[in-house]
């Protein structure tokens, strides 16, 4: 665990502002000179005087990052607690970084590996390598943490799935087994954890996140195109199955939207590509039907912003799409928006910063298909970002704050143990509590 003595003594040496000098003022004569840039941990009742004040405290946190937080939560119960209410809104200020796991590339075969591109957007890293190799899995972020569900891998003695005989990237047909399993990172820690598997083994399932639980949706089982959806609880460390989807399918994309699951697109068992879109209501435990998305896609890249979903390549069925098209809830109908460029087929998807990255996938251009692109709602433009170091296909993606997510300079509003109409009220929407690391 680090040491929270040395993290407030060297977050002291960034802070600035006219509010947090006043406060200083008034500490002087109680904690001393040493508190300003003081290279050493400060004395214990220096230390104390800083974690017991809620404001102070948070504009260390935020010189420091999300580390410090989770530190000096477990070092006092009374701020563990109000800390721990404030850390969704903590979550929800920050920058998250994009995470692309696992897929497969043509010298490597099957992949456990894991690229971060940082906050800034700059350049990627690799991570800790994911427990287990797999491609055409999904992944999302819930609670802080990220969770990647289902796919597939090269069949083994010490693989439990489904077996079949699939194309491989360099077109041998290879024996494939579906997976069941589920494991989670925890971008601060930098750790993996196994979680119980799903009930259903599959592949080309899709995943999202609402309310603070996990959903996966649809995929293959072998051959056979699935319906089934299927729900965990972090909190209980549990999977429940749910009423099934009215349209089976995989290759599909799930979203999240005003805490609702929607389902976009995908394959069914005769192998149609369609752009049926459906949506789940956990108040009243039921499915309906909603407008078809204007091109029929599998394989494609989806992501919500401002409760808004965008739906961008994939495949129709004879070729690859760099089309985009837009749904909005509220109104209910999709419309067209600016293309990619590039076909793209097997990206992955993620939302930060209000805008959506695509990475990896194939494309028709190969030696366009490293690239990345980012789609600005505001603008109505696609621009590039930083390459991946590894060309993959069939990878997922999403988006999580880590230890290096900037937060926000101007956080007094973040946190007001007396007042519920803090940003803490807004940000926080959602009906049940969520654990934040």
């Amino acid at each position: 665990m680090l040491d929270v003595g040395h993290q407030v003594a060297f977050s002291f040496s960034s802070l600035s502002g006219h509010n947090l000098q006043q406060r200083l003022v008034m500490l002087e004569d109680e904690i001393g000179p040493q508190v300003r840039c003081n290279p050493f941990p400060p004395a214990a009742p220096a230390r104390d005087l800083v974690l017991q004040d809620p404001q102070l405290l948070l504009r260390v946190i935020n010189a420091a990052g999300l580390p410090t937080a989770h530190c000096c939560r477990s070092v006092r119960r009374v701020l563990g607690r109000d800390l721990s209410s404030a850390m969704p809104a903590l979550y929800a200020s920050a920058l998250p970084s994009i995470y692309v796991i696992g897929g497969a590339c043509r010298m490597e075969g099957v992949l456990n590996s894991v690229q971060r591109l940082d906050s800034g957007g700059s350049a990627w890293e690799v991570v800790s390598s994911m427990p287990t190799a797999r491609r055409l899995c999904s992944a999302t972020a819930c609670g802080g943490r990220l969770y990647v569900c289902g796919g597939e891998t090269v069949a083994s003695s010490g693989v439990q799935g489904v077996m079949g005989f699939l194309p491989y990237l360099d077109g041998v047909l290879r024996e494939y087994a579906q997976l069941d399993s589920v494991e989670c990172f925890d971008p601060l820690q930098g750790s993996w954890e196994v979680l119980p598997p799903m009930p259903s083994a599959r592949a080309g399932c899709s995943a999202t996140a609402a309310d603070g639980l996990l959903y996966v949706c649809g995929g293959r089982w072998g051959q056979t195109v699935l319906s089934v959806v299927e729900r965990y609880d972090p909190a209980v460390r549990r999977w429940e199955r749910l009423p099934r989807m009215p349209t089976a399918r995989s290759g599909c994309s799930a979203v999240t939207a005003n805490g609702r699951v929607y389902v976009l697109g995908g394959k069914c068992d005769n192998g149609r590509v369609q752009g049926v879109t459906e949506r789940f209501d956990s108040s009243f435990g039921r499915w309906s039907k909603l407008p078809a998305m204007l091109t029929p896609r599998s394989a494609f890249s989806a992501g919500a912003i401002a409760d808004v979903l965008y739906a961008a390549g994939g495949f129709n069925g004879s070729v690859g799409l760099d089309t985009v098209e837009r749904f909005d809830p509220q109104f209910g109908h999709w419309d067209t928006q600016p293309p990619m460029g590039i076909s793209r087929v097997g990206g992955a998807a993620a939302v930060a910063g209000g805008q959506l990255y695509i990475f990896g996938g194939k494309s028709a251009e190969l030696h366009k298909a490293l690239s990345g692109l980012r789609f600005d709602p505001a603008q109505q433009r696609w621009l590039s970002v930083p390459s991946m170091l590894d060309r993959q296909v069939y990878c997922a993606g999403a988006a999580a704050v880590s230890a290096s997510s900037p937060l926000p300079f101007d956080c007094d509003g973040l946190f007001n143990p007396t007042s519920r109409s803090s940003r803490l009220g807004k940000l926080n929407t959602c009906s049940r509590p969520q654990r934040f690391p």
